[in-house]
């Protein structure tokens, strides 16, 4: 009795990931919250568990899904090919997925905490 002693490994906590984005195999979730027409552009904390990204583009014609996208591919120096929207087309709400970069979940969590 007295202390609990928690049956995962310490690396285990380290690698647990934040609200805003998930692991699926290699691949690395991000859930953002896009705010379209917004400036300065790029990624801006956290709000409501989901990472926030500042768009200058209009939500019109895709043009704010693409600004997004660049955006992400800049911040995050991974290849604008490895980014791909899985979820919210037409929703500020959205999910993007980074091939391959399930490796850097402690990273991105200690630089957007």
């Amino acid at each position: 009795m007295g202390q609990h002693h928690s049956d995962r490994p310490p690396e285990a906590a380290a690698l647990t990931s934040p609200a805003w984005c998930g692991v699926q195999g290699s691949d690395l979730v991000l859930h953002l919250r896009v705010r379209p027409r917004s400036s300065p552009e790029g990624i801006s904390g956290v709000r409501e568990g989901r990472l926030l990204v500042r768009v200058s583009a209009a939500p019109v014609d895709g043009k704010a899904n693409e600004r997004l996208m660049r955006i992400l591919s800049r911040e995050l120096s991974v290849p604008l090919a490895s980014l791909i929207l899985t979820r919210g087309v037409s929703s500020r709400d959205k999910d993007v997925l980074i091939r391959g970069a399930a490796a850097r979940v402690a990273e991105l969590s200690a630089r957007f905490a």
